[in-house]
């Protein structure tokens, strides 16, 4: 009837209306597959400007002196684990949502195509995104014991048994 109003481009039904999905009609509430993607891409944009900062902040061993006073600074501030809980929650946050839309992806299309049209546009980046993510959470692992939870090194021992960080 001409009495009941369709809700307005702007109102609030339209923006909390759970997002449908075709597949057998069903409705998910929650983030929509380019939401995630964005958030994918932010959060890997995070973590990359972490490793910058983290490599100038290496490189300071070129500086005499400039590291150890670096290294001490940076463990003086009581700020150091609020950021190390905040980058492993960008981690994780980065991590499921590619996982999650990595599987959305097959779900949505289960039977490849007969002819990979689109395997000349994609990147070699793109294509060896698991094996380089995979190597780059070997590498973090690794890492983290030996630099964080000071697990046994494989170097030169007189090296680290002279070194305070």
């Amino acid at each position: 009837s001409m009495s009941e109003a369709a809700p307005s481009p702007g109102s609030s039904a339209r923006l909390s209306a759970p997002i449908a999905t075709p597949r057998a009609g069903k409705v998910h509430p929650g983030l929509s597959s380019v939401t995630k993607k964005y958030a994918v891409a932010v959060s890997g944009l995070a973590l990359v400007g972490f490793l910058f900062v983290h490599l100038a902040g290496n490189l300071l061993i070129l500086i005499p002196g400039a590291f150890d006073q670096y290294a001490a600074a940076l463990h003086a501030s009581p700020l150091l684990p609020v950021a190390e809980v905040g980058l492993f929650a960008v981690f994780v946050v980065h991590v499921a949502l590619a996982l999650a839309c990595a599987k959305a992806n097959r779900q949505a299309k289960p039977v490849k195509y007969a002819v990979a049209a689109t395997r000349g546009k994609s990147t070699l980046a793109s294509r060896t995104m698991v094996v380089t993510g995979s190597a780059v959470l070997v590498f973090l692992v690794v890492h983290s014991a030996h630099m964080k939870f000071r697990a046994p090194r494989f170097g030169n021992p007189a090296v680290e048994a002279s070194s305070q960080w």
